[in-house]
């Protein structure tokens, strides 16, 4: 894959791009903390003639001399990378931070989202958020910006174990958080809880993004209640959600095979009009 970087007056953005002849691209959007480098164990499993994307999220992974995140920000990135490498609708993934970006990306581009798979992530609607949640997510938030060094000794330890459910998935979890300072761990956590409640306290109505929806999580997702959060969107939007058995909150590492066909069972549908809005 060839790595390229978008250029942003708030400083470079990271990506990945494979070419390909496939009708229908895909985007990867990483998760919290994270980076691009958690699709590795799927993108071998995708389409082989599928255009693929794998952004570094601003902050995270290349990105990381990116200043400020912002989720709105990061989809008009994300938009702009579909433009120039795409010139044409892309299947969006977006995992945990990455699948509220996607959420925003599909409500602010829609021209550049053909579909969306959402994993392992809420609604961008406040009606997912109680008063308490957001209090937590406030909370972590400041907490985690006045950690000292001393305070998260095996901290990207203790979040493997926390949201991957195999050994593997930890191992591969734990790899790619150790590429930063217990301390850019903090921050990045931060960031991500610190923004997310700035977003759904601005909203004005849920996010809702026209193109058709997928959603998919762990089973064993026991991050801030996203696996209850994912079955009530389903509900409401009247999709089904795969929940991957034995998975995680990063349950592309646990088990990428199963990701993978989550994936390629909405291009299918997409490309053949079966995929619901």
């Amino acid at each position: 894959m060839e790595s390229r970087r978008l250029e942003t007056a708030y400083g470079p953005v990271a990506y990945r791009v494979r070419p390909g002849a496939g009708s229908l691209p895909l985007v990867l959007l990483h998760g919290r903390a994270a980076d691009s480098t958690q699709w590795e164990g799927v993108v071998p499993l995708l389409a082989a003639d599928a255009p693929l994307v794998l952004v570094d999220l601003p902050c995270h992974g290349a990105s990381r001399a990116y200043e400020g995140f912002y989720y709105d920000r990061a989809a008009d990135h994300v938009a702009e990378i579909v433009r120039l490498e795409l010139a044409r609708p892309a299947l969006v993934v977006g995992h945990s931070i990455g699948g509220a970006v996607a959420q925003a990306l599909a409500v602010r581009y829609p021209d550049a989202a053909s579909g969306l798979l959402v994993a392992d992530a809420a609604p961008l609607d406040a009606r997912a958020y109680s008063a308490f949640d957001r209090f937590a997510l406030k909370r972590s938030a400041t907490s985690l910006r006045v950690y000292e060094e001393r305070s998260v000794r095996g901290l990207a330890g203790g979040m493997a174990k926390e949201l991957a459910a195999t050994a593997a998935g930890r191992e591969a979890l734990h790899e790619i958080f150790a590429r930063t300072d217990a301390l850019g761990l903090c921050r990045l956590v931060s960031l991500a809880d610190g923004e997310l409640v700035r977003y759904v306290e601005r909203m004005v109505e849920p996010q809702r993004p026209a193109c058709p929806l997928s959603l998919v999580c762990g089973a064993r997702d026991r991050l801030n209640k996203t696996l209850r959060a994912m079955r009530a969107w389903a509900q409401r939007a009247r999709v089904p959600l795969c929940e991957l058995a034995g998975c995680g909150h990063f349950c592309m590492l646990d088990d990428p095979a199963a990701f993978a066909r989550a994936v390629a069972a909405f291009a299918d549908d997409l490309r053949g009009g079966r995929a619901s809005c």
